[in-house]
């Protein structure tokens, strides 16, 4: 958990840096290296074969999956309370190096392989 958090901070320091970056969204800034950053991760699908569930297993197994995705809203509060209103920001950034920018957040924020930016 520390280590997310950690990361958190990281890209919370590197968006809102305004040393020589373009301002874009209101007050955020997006690095200048961000697409670099955002190169360093592989995007990768992950999949299992659950052909051998039961259906009470497969229903389980949705149910934790959308337990994870409220622990993610959680996390996402207890991170910093004000990151609701960061993660539109970053959702609403525009130019060439928005898009580098919003998997960097997925990517150094959010826990889940299968959450996307609301």
């Amino acid at each position: 958990m520390w280590q997310r958090m950690w990361h958190l901070l990281a890209v919370l320091f590197f968006l809102c840096a305004s040393l020589g970056r373009t301002v874009l969204a209101g007050d955020l800034k997006i690095a200048k290296d961000i697409e670099a950053r955002r190169a360093q991760f592989m995007q990768q699908e992950l999949t299992a074969n659950t052909g051998h569930l039961s259906d009470g297993d497969r229903k389980a197994l949705e149910h934790l999956i959308r337990a994870a995705d409220i622990m993610d809203e959680i996390f996402l509060r207890q991170a910093w309370e004000r990151n609701p209103e960061f993660e539109k920001k970053v959702i609403a950034l525009t130019g060439p190096q928005a898009a580098a920018a919003r998997a960097y957040y997925r990517i150094m924020y959010v826990p889940t392989a299968a959450a996307q930016l609301r």
